[in-house]
């Protein structure tokens, strides 16, 4: 296993295989803290940039500053002029919130767009054992309500889906994907009742 030279990915291969990747947009960055973080992004299938891990956040209390991180590099690359936007991925942490205000700081100088990914309540949980900081990111980071296909025109769709946790893409999300199935046999089985749930 190597530790690469432009994204600091832990892979056997140099450069590693996102960054060589031809279908992947090379100017779209998203930082993360470890190389494990890369995995979980790529589970959704929604990202098609690359990648530059830190291998780590910024911790005074343990001696850990900007010197210790890989952040000299990820300024080179958008010095460089490769770069259009940064999407900071960083753990919902103190010290993963100081290390996004840090990049963001410095980024933002060099000209690129600087992002941070939405936080918030998980999908499926309740409302009611919502602890109050996650609470009030939700409520600040807010969005309008994207409308929902109507389940009928889905059928035929949701059929075709796993039940996976993963992000159904032209759904929504799996519950969408698992709702849209129960609709089809209930509206299979009894008509009249299924047409209360459009």
């Amino acid at each position: 296993m190597y530790k690469r030279q432009v994204c600091n990915n832990i892979t056997d291969v140099d450069p590693c295989v996102y960054c060589t990747s031809a279908t992947r947009n090379q100017r779209l960055v998203c930082v993360v803290e470890e190389p494990t973080n890369i995995a979980a992004i790529e589970k959704t299938k929604h990202f098609n940039g690359v990648y530059h891990v830190l291998h780590g956040s910024l911790s005074p209390l343990h001696g850990i500053g900007p010197d210790q991180l890989r952040i000299g590099n990820l300024i080179s690359r958008v010095d460089a002029g490769n770069v259009d936007e940064v999407i900071v991925a960083t753990n919902p942490t103190v010290e993963g919130e100081a290390t996004a205000t840090y990049l963001s700081q410095h980024l933002k100088r060099a000209g690129v767009k600087v992002t941070r990914i939405a936080m918030g309540i998980p999908v499926g949980s309740d409302i009611e054992y919502t602890d109050e900081i996650t609470m009030l990111k939700a409520c600040l980071l807010y969005t309008s309500i994207r409308p929902q296909a109507n389940p009928a025109a889905l059928c035929e769709y949701a059929a075709t889906l796993p039940d996976s946790p993963v992000l159904a893409p032209k759904v929504g999300s799996a519950y969408w994907a698992a709702r849209s199935r129960r609709l089809c046999k209930l509206r299979r089985r009894d008509p009249v009742r299924a047409s209360h749930f459009r």
